[in-house]
């Protein structure tokens, strides 16, 4: 549990964790389960959701989300989160949804989202993202059922979104 631990230290310190709305218990000694936005299941004690959606957030994704080998559900959407969308995301092999909308992603999609095999939704609308998408890596998510493209810049012009 200590990875998961310092994974969530890294994600409050890189996204500029002391001006967020609501950052009740967050680098304290209480369970990171009673930590805002982060739900832990009962049974495993692992984190399975981070929802800090509209909270302030502000900076670099930190890689070592990677080590949320449980993690769900991940929602920092409506913040102002920038730099490229890390590489280790597609380490998180059970996410199921992630909605990264309206924040200020650049750069690629990276194929490792590819290996994201339960992931359901994918919601990168809204940010300044650009490049050729992964379309061979994505058509391996056998699961999604919502993917969220608009207000990019994918090959100089916008995508919306396919069902």
């Amino acid at each position: 549990m200590t990875k998961q631990r310092q994974a969530l230290l890294d994600l409050y310190h890189n996204l500029q964790g002391t001006s967020w709305r609501n950052k009740e218990n967050w680098c304290s000694d209480r369970p990171i389960g009673e930590w805002f936005g982060i739900r832990v299941s009962a049974t495993t004690g692992y984190v399975v959701e981070i929802n800090l959606a509209s909270n302030n957030l502000r900076g670099i994704l930190p890689a070592s989300l990677s080590q949320l080998k449980r993690l769900q559900t991940l929602d920092l959407r409506l913040n102002q989160i920038h730099g490229v969308l890390p590489n280790s995301l597609g380490q998180c092999s059970m996410l199921q949804k992630l909605y990264l909308q309206s924040n200020k992603f650049v750069g690629n999609v990276p194929d490792t989202l590819g290996h994201l095999t339960p992931l359901q939704i994918l919601d990168l609308r809204n940010n300044v993202l650009d490049g050729r998408l992964p379309t061979d890596s994505l058509s391996r998510l056998q699961k999604l059922t919502y993917l969220g493209l608009r207000s990019n810049h994918f090959d100089g012009r916008e995508v919306d979104e396919l069902r």
